[in-house]
């Protein structure tokens, strides 16, 4: 059974969490869309909605995407919906230690998410009508608005699907060896120590996850004849032991090629999680190799 965790009268944000989604909307929803989003949020819980053992992603989350409106009177211009993986008799379908999750988020919603490697911060970034991402190795999940404090919504899923906040901490004084070097084109390769911003003329924005103050954003500018590549374009970001692609909004996307997997084509906002080696191809023949590093800071073999 769904459970309505805020109302309007009390928050500026509805939320509706089950052991397999978590659901925030602007307060300004309609009451018939929030009913509509909470009942298709009780319906793609039921037991007999999860696929077969192994199957991670069943349609739900696009059921509930759906049920949503982005145009017209009722359009609802801040949202979040999160897809944990489901669960058979208390026991994640999913992979031991894989625990993939799925995320949309539209206008001003945020969802924190605790990787194994550590905390990652996903919003929409003005994505147009949401923007859709894929997370393996999720601990746990919160959602809020955008820039929300640690007495928000939170969810947490970690094989109990107990309800828990989310505290995560590090070494004071410590600084760890980057996990990952990268070489834009046919530069150095270079340890990926913080976010690192590509585009034609990057500069660093507030609203990508990891631009904030404490955390300074290298930029690096690359030539592009066709106008292929966007001012501001991509977002490689270090998350502990992967690294995080986004598409800042450019206008002709971005593609990730990884190491061992499929191809990923990232639309405007979209991020995609390597958690070994990949290419990323903005356009014009420009591309970012990202390689993974010991400890030494010697690029590993992949």
């Amino acid at each position: 059974m769904a459970g309505r965790a805020q109302d309007a009268e009390r928050d500026p944000w509805r939320a509706v969490a089950s052991g397999r989604f978590l659901v925030i909307v602007d307060a300004g929803v309609s009451e018939e869309v929030w009913q509509g989003v909470c009942a298709t949020v009780e319906v793609e819980s039921l037991p007999e909605n999860i696929g077969p053992a192994g199957q991670v992603h069943t349609g739900g989350l696009e059921r509930i995407v759906s049920a949503i409106p982005v145009r017209g009177v009722d359009a609802v211009d801040h949202f979040a919906v999160v897809e944990l993986p489901p669960a058979r008799d208390g026991v994640a379908v999913d992979e031991p230690g894989a625990r993939t999750v799925m995320v949309v988020a539209r206008g001003g919603a945020e969802v924190e998410l605790l990787l194994d490697s550590g905390a990652h911060r996903h919003t929409a970034r003005g994505a147009e009508p949401w923007s859709l991402a894929e997370f393996p190795r999720v601990r746990a999940v919160r959602a809020g608005p955008t820039g929300w404090s640690a007495g928000t919504i939170r969810a947490r899923h970690d094989g109990d699907r107990g309800h828990e906040p989310v505290t995560t901490a590090g070494e004071p004084g410590t600084t760890p060896a980057p996990a990952f070097t990268v070489r834009v084109n046919d530069g150095p390769l270079e340890p990926l120590r913080r976010p690192l911003v590509v585009g034609r003329r990057p500069r660093a924005l507030l609203s990508a996850p990891h631009s904030r103050a404490e955390t300074p954003t290298d930029l690096r500018a690359v030539t592009s004849p066709a106008q292929l590549v966007s001012a501001t374009h991509v977002e490689i970001a270090p998350s502990g032991d992967v690294v995080v692609v986004t598409d800042l909004g450019s206008t002709n996307g971005t593609r990730v090629v990884p190491g061992h997997g499929t191809p990923v084509r990232l639309r405007k906002g979209d991020s995609a999680v390597v958690p070994v080696s990949a290419i990323v191809e903005i356009g014009d023949g420009n591309v970012i190799h990202i390689l993974p590093s010991g400890p030494d800071g010697f690029t590993k073999p992949v």
